[in-house]
């Protein structure tokens, strides 16, 4: 059968497991315009919960758009602009008004276009003759999206990748161009908690206090095991206690209290899994 389990990308709520207590207090924050700062280590589900959440919001809040970027690849304020306006176009499509408008205005920037060979979506490439210009661009295209008046909700993944950005203090730019935003909310997502939290909860530092924490700590046997059996029996498959037991210690153990399951029967419970899911 196919893999139920996704591990590379969200795919939909019904293959999302729990984080009910994230989702509804980060889609209540998100309603009442509250930025936050997102904190997790690598792999605990923190791009798919800003995934589920803006699910959320599209079926319960049609009306608030959301855009959702990762920087971790960006090395410039360059790269962070060029992606934050191609996630913006994607956003709003030129069937839109809003998207008719930010074409209109994308262009005024005088970019390249070009589009990807394999997804067929827009690139942009934009050419500056200053610092000035680059740090204008970025405060134009944030009082764009702020001067629609439609709350958006952008969420930027592996935030803490600005600080490796050369020729700008971009901590002290964004800071100057979001703290008066009233349409857009904020979500800064990282997985470098140290890094994470010097920018946010520093007192020195431009970012300092002006957002909520949000951390993710690895599912609970409890809500899991239900989640795992669900699947299986979706797929005509059974799985044993004792095989999910050993899946949860070996993947997420060092949150899961051990249990007095022997290791001779977590063995013989993985290979029983093994069988029952090659079968």
């Amino acid at each position: 059968m196919e893999n139920p389990f996704i591990i590379k990308a969200y795919h939909s709520k019904e293959l999302f497991c729990d984080r009910e207590h994230e989702l509804q207090m980060m889609l209540t924050n998100c309603l009442n315009h509250t930025d936050m700062t997102l904190i997790s280590q690598r792999r605990m589900g923190k791009t798919g919960l800003i995934l589920r959440l803006f699910d959320e919001l599209h079926d319960v809040h049609p009306e608030v758009a959301t855009i959702y970027i990762d920087i971790f690849a960006t090395r410039s304020l360059d790269d962070f602009i060029k992606v934050l306006a191609q996630a913006a176009m994607k956003t709003f499509t030129p069937i839109q008004t809003i998207g008719e408008k930010l074409m209109t205005f994308i262009k005024s920037l005088r970019p390249q276009f070009s589009y990807d060979n394999i997804t067929g979506e827009p690139q942009l490439t934009f050419t500056y003759q200053s610092q000035q210009e680059r740090e204008h661009t970025l405060g134009s295209l944030l009082d764009f999206l702020e001067s629609q008046d439609t709350h958006v909700v952008i969420a930027i993944d592996e935030f803490q990748q600005i600080r490796e950005y050369s020729k700008v203090n971009m901590e002290a730019l964004l800071r100057s161009r979001v703290q008066h935003c009233r349409n857009l909310t904020f979500i800064y997502c990282g997985s470098k908690k140290h890094l994470m939290t010097d920018i946010f909860a520093n007192e020195k530092r431009p970012f300092y206090s002006s957002t909520i924490f949000v951390g993710l700590n690895p599912i609970d046997e409890e809500s899991y095991a239900p989640f795992i059996k669900r699947l299986f029996a979706a797929g005509n498959k059974n799985i044993s206690d004792e095989a999910i037991k050993f899946i949860l210690l070996e993947s997420i153990g060092h949150a899961i209290i051990r249990t007095d399951v022997s290791d001779e029967a977590m063995t013989s419970a993985f290979t029983e899994y093994m069988n029952k899911y090659n079968k």
